[in-house]
């Protein structure tokens, strides 16, 4: 969410990112998140967390970026594993070419989401 001239998101917390300068065209972006590792109650209320808690959901997540942009030709790959996510992953690539003001692309995206491990005490 972008505020003014500020980009504020709660998911960006405890995160450090990189993003290269291009050379020839070529640049990449590598960022690292911790996790919280908390507990449902987080969530849904100190009440919540004498019935439920994570098992195993929480771990640091990381994103690499790699791309290649000489216009009017670009192509991109990108992985992603989401902080506190039960090791759920992202990746997508794709490919897009300018002809004056127009933009053609085509992209493919795949993941694995992991649905939270929560058991009862």
């Amino acid at each position: 969410m972008a505020y003014g001239n500020y980009l504020y998101s709660e998911q960006l917390a405890s995160t450090v990112r990189y993003d290269s300068p291009s050379f020839s065209g070529i640049a990449f972006s590598l960022s690292y998140s911790l996790g919280t590792d908390e507990d449902i109650s987080a969530l849904y209320g100190a009440g919540a967390s004498q019935q439920y808690y994570y098992k195993s959901a929480g771990n640091d997540g990381f994103n690499v970026l790699m791309k290649y942009d000489v216009r009017p030709f670009l192509v991109f790959a990108n992985f992603q594993r989401a902080a506190d996510s039960n090791n759920s992953y992202l990746w997508n690539a794709g490919v897009a070419y300018w002809l004056g003001p127009a933009k053609l692309s085509i992209g493919y995206q795949d993941g694995c989401y992991k649905v939270f491990a929560v058991a009862r005490r």
